[in-house]
């Protein structure tokens, strides 16, 4: 009978196909089995995968003096029996990882553990294994120890050194084991391609970022072990998301040289294939995709803007053929989320290099790109898209301290849309856009359409304003858009709306004179861009009413 934690595993038949472990060849799918690891020891290990490390010297000595003779050759030793592994047998196995310093101990818990993947993976029959697994207490047992010991292990065999480029292949003791490790790797990725639990694969993420630089000595596994961990990346789980990439940064600041190029290129086609639909399950793996995905673009600046420079100009190709042919393939390659979420991997890129980097040369071809796209197709329909763009650019100016103008086209819709027109469909009070690009004539004719119109202008204008508060230019700069809310106010008759566009009408006459009345305290050259910088840096250190104001809504809806 199977154990209740076999049981509680789920898995997929249909997963990418494993690695044959002895050619290197592409296997059949074969129904998986169970496995069980003990997730309390697979975190102890990957918290304390540094202090395994700075253990390592005091075992070095020893290790040198030691000289392993037919032992350790790599020529296995095929059994006419295969050697039933018992309980026992695991005990006096852990005794041995703790006192024996030779390749002999790692060769049989490796071994042990190919017969598991055999039997998880249900491969085809394989003769002359060295063990045979007859119950599931041995089965998870020989699981847990190479969880638990492998990583310190291996450290302790091939002298690996903290914060060091190690490289296993070049290590002195490597060749005797090297096959082994190659099958034992094969077989943790070939697992990987199969198992569908969460648990489970954040278990065996987390063992395999503690030895992750050993894989690069094997070439021939490189595409497999992307392959796995980049599908692992986009996974709707973030714990198993977050391990993935982990064990991707590890390997990418280590080996940048040799694999970033086309690592770069393979998540980029993910991120693309996950990002072409925009939906609450998969909101918060596309974002993740962006900052991860950005991050890595940001080791190599030279790089990242090739790739960044070929990617933004095919968006502003398909942008042209837009607005020349105003077809609907065209207007719908454009107003996609596939589109859309483009621009947002590189806005997320460039606003977060500094400005002499040369990815921030991108910046203005960027903005360009996005304000040309709110003014594609400026009707109702499409407000969801244009709240979208604005978010881009407010964020992009915050960042980056460059002035974008995005009150005009906020400002629009207070003047352009009738607020006023009666709206008899009442399905919901409000209206998320959050994964809404455009919306439908019946949508239109909701009056919660109304009620988020107002309140996606209401919080844009308030970011841009709280974003400006501190400006020496502010009293100036809101002089339009003071007029253009007064003007909204003298108009509509819904007096939900006008509430709080007179708040924040209010709000900018506010910080308008606060910023005034301590600008006439001082005599400003405004030639001398440094003074003006160091004044506005300590308005800003002081809080300004907007600001301040803002913080507080910002608890509100935290709050909420």
């Amino acid at each position: 009978m199977k154990s209740k934690v076999q049981k509680k595993l789920t898995v997929n038949n249909k997963i990418k196909k494993p690695i044959d472990t002895k050619n290197g060849k592409i296997m059949k799918n074969k129904k998986i089995g169970n496995l069980f690891v003990a997730k309390k020891v697979a975190d102890q290990e990957f918290e304390n995968e540094e202090n395994i490390i700075d253990n390592t010297n005091e075992f070095a000595n020893d290790i040198d003096e030691e000289e392993e003779e037919d032992e350790d050759n790599e020529t296995p030793v095929v059994n006419k029996v295969a050697v039933k592994i018992t309980t026992k047998t695991l005990k006096q196995w852990e005794q041995e990882l703790q006192t024996d310093k030779s390749s002999k101990i790692i060769k049989k818990l490796m071994d042990a553990f190919h017969v598991v993947a055999i039997n998880i993976l249900k491969s085809k029959k394989v003769s002359n294994l060295p063990y045979k697994i007859e119950n599931s207490q041995v089965f998870n047992g020989i699981i847990e120890l190479c969880i638990q010991h492998i990583p310190g292990v291996l450290k302790k065999f091939l002298h690996i050194v903290h914060d060091a480029k190690f490289e296993a292949s070049k290590a002195k003791r490597f060749p005797k084991i090297k096959n082994t490790l190659s099958i034992y790797y094969t077989d943790i990725i070939n697992i990987l391609q199969t198992v569908t639990s969460p648990d489970v694969l954040t278990i065996l993420l987390k063992h395999l970022h503690c030895t992750i630089q050993c894989t690069q000595s094997f070439p021939a596994l490189n595409e497999a072990l992307f392959s796995v961990l980049i599908k692992l990346w986009s996974s709707d789980e973030e714990v198993v998301r977050v391990n993935a990439f982990m064990n991707i940064i590890k390997i990418t600041t280590t080996y940048k040289e040799a694999i970033l190029d086309n690592l770069l290129k393979a998540m980029y086609s993910k991120y693309n294939e996950i990002a072409k639909n925009m939906t609450p399950d998969n909101f918060d793996c596309i974002n993740f995709m962006q900052q991860s995905l950005a991050e890595i673009y940001l080791l190599d600046h030279n790089l990242a803007y090739n790739h960044a420079f070929m990617e933004i100009r095919q968006l502003a190709l398909k942008l042209r053929n837009a607005t020349i042919q105003k077809n609907k393939e065209n207007i719908d390659a454009v107003y996609s989320w596939e589109y859309l979420n483009s621009i947002r991997l590189w806005s997320e890129l460039i606003k977060n290099t500094k400005k002499q980097s040369v990815i921030r040369s991108l910046l203005y071809p960027l903005v360009q790109i996005v304000t040309s796209l709110i003014k594609l197709t400026p009707t109702s329909e499409y407000y969801p898209l244009r709240f979208h763009c604005c978010q881009l650019l407010i964020n992009i100016s915050q960042k980056t301290g460059t002035f974008i103008p995005v009150l005009p086209y906020l400002l629009e819709i207070l003047k352009f849309y009738d607020f006023n027109k009666v709206k008899n469909v009442i399905v919901a009070e409000k209206m998320s856009f959050t994964c809404m690009l455009k919306v439908t004539k019946t949508q239109m004719q909701e009056n919660a359409f109304k009620n988020s119109i107002i309140d996606n202008v209401y919080q844009l204008i308030l970011e841009v304003a709280t974003k400006d508060s501190n400006a020496i230019y502010f009293p100036d700069m809101y002089i339009n858009c003071i007029m253009e809310l007064k003007s909204f106010l003298a108009k509509c008759q819904v007096p939900s709306y006008c509430k709080k566009i007179k708040q924040i009408y209010d709000k900018i006459q506010e910080n308008r004179q606060f910023v005034e009345t301590e600008r006439n305290k001082i005599i400003v050259d405004l030639s001398d861009s440094a003074t003006i910088l160091n004044w506005e840096l300590t308005l800003k250190t002081r809080g300004t009413p907007l600001q301040k104001f803002y913080d507080t809504v910002s608890n509100q809806k935290i709050n909420k």
